[in-house]
């Protein structure tokens, strides 16, 4: 992806305002991501439950419908997010096959405003939601085959939550770290599993990033004043500050490596003088 032009912000959750409904949660940040792509400026918003070099990544465990049953200890995990339609537009992550989340998919059904457990898991069995993968993910789980309408059945061995089925294949990125090895991951839409308490936005600029944090922060303030909008800074800089420990340990241990040569350079002198 391309971490150029692009500001990524945290919107505090409106949980505690709604009483925790995930459907009234999940609007509330959907109509936040409108507001930010309406701005002039602006090429694309989003929203995602786990923002890129912000250390919170989430992972499930999974099995494919068209391999036997494995046995619970080896239930395969993989990292996921839950992002809204424009998120790889907004982090420029190439589609390479299929097809993008439509921002249609059809969304869970409640009787209540906060469903309890029992109401959920029903709820999930009874929608076919829709998954995205990456390159790594299908060439792992699937080498050879086409990975389009593969499906696998979500959740651990005792709580299987619902059938997802792959919709599209998108590129591989580290969004963990730099140093990230493991690029075998998902993405599930936000209208399909609003269930994380909060999420974060990201917003794709014509201009620097930093030329729009007012436009907006002022714009979200239009759609509420009581949760709090923080930690508002362009993606390049979380990234440059994922890597500000090492560079500072690098130049730390490097330092050390000079005065030792230096100390070692006067002593080896001292030596041969006293031995001439």
């Amino acid at each position: 992806y391309e971490p150029e032009n692009v500001l990524s912000l945290h919107l505090a959750s409106p949980g505690a305002r709604v009483g925790g409904a995930p459907l009234r949660i999940s609007a509330f940040y959907a109509d936040a991501v409108d507001r930010l792509a309406s701005l002039p400026g602006v090429e694309s918003a989003a929203a995602t439950s786990n923002l890129a070099f912000d250390f919170n990544d989430s992972h499930n465990q999974f099995r494919l419908l068209d391999r036997p049953v494995p046995p619970p200890s080896e239930y395969p995990v993989a990292a996921y997010r839950i992002v809204t339609r424009d998120y790889f537009r907004a982090m420029s992550i190439p589609l390479l096959q299929g097809r993008l989340f439509s921002g249609d998919e059809p969304m869970p059904a409640f009787t209540s405003d906060v469903p309890k457990m029992d109401e959920i898991i029903p709820a999930l069995r009874k929608l076919p939601m829709d998954m995205m993968v990456t390159r790594s993910f299908a060439q792992h789980y699937w080498p050879g085959q086409d990975p389009i309408g593969k499906t696998i059945l979500m959740g651990p061995p005792d709580l299987e939550i619902s059938h997802v089925t792959v919709i599209g294949v998108v590129g591989d990125s580290s969004q963990e770290n730099l140093g990230q090895t493991d690029h075998a991951e998902f993405y599930l839409s936000l209208r399909q599993f609003p269930f994380f308490p909060e999420y974060s936005l990201i917003m794709r600029t014509r201009e620097k990033p930093a030329t729009m944090i007012e436009a907006a922060k002022t714009q979200l303030r239009r759609m509420t004043t009581t949760e709090a909008i923080y930690d508002v800074r362009p993606l390049s800089l979380r990234i440059a500050d994922s890597i500000s420990t090492k560079s500072f340990q690098s130049r730390l241990i490097g330092s050390f490596a000079a005065v030792a040569l230096v100390l070692a350079s006067v002593g080896l002198y001292g030596v041969l003088a006293f031995n001439v």
